[in-house]
């Protein structure tokens, strides 16, 4: 074989090499995080589908989001008429005194026919006065468990 067929083969092992990449290997899919002021939910984003028990996880960093003995807020879940099915504590799972402050809540709910429902997110306010209340609203379809 020559020596000016060598770059030539070379050049087309790389080509076939890169085509099977781009056509049978997928790049991983990142999930948007949903984002209030302040809040992040890494695990769920709008009108994702839940079914009990749902961790929510996620981080705050600010804008009214802070932790306070351990946890940085409170979370609720809202049925589709606005009825209270399930909350829990945001609880921190880093220093809640240093931003940010990642957090995870368990919800448990009794079976409810599927619909959609809402995530609502309270901020931790020690002071108590309302100017400092923060909430974020999360839409999301709930699942009845099989």
């Amino acid at each position: 074989m020559r020596k000016e067929w060598i770059p030539i083969i070379i050049m087309g092992i790389i080509i076939i090499i890169g085509l099977y990449f781009l056509m049978f290997v997928k790049a991983p899919s990142v999930q948007a995080p949903a984002l209030g002021a302040g809040l992040v939910v890494t695990n769920i984003k709008s009108n994702d589908e839940i079914s009990s028990p749902v961790k929510i996880t996620g981080y705050v960093n600010d804008s009214g989001w802070s932790g306070f003995e351990g946890q940085v807020g409170s979370v609720e879940l809202l049925d589709g008429s606005g009825k209270e099915i399930a909350s829990g504590t945001m609880a921190a799972t880093t220093d809640w005194t240093k931003l940010p402050a990642n957090f995870e809540a368990d919800l448990n709910f009794n079976a409810v026919p599927d619909q959609q429902g809402t995530l609502v997110f309270h901020n931790e306010n020690p002071s108590g006065m309302p100017e400092k209340d923060n909430q974020f609203s999360l839409p999301v379809k709930i699942k009845a468990k099989e």
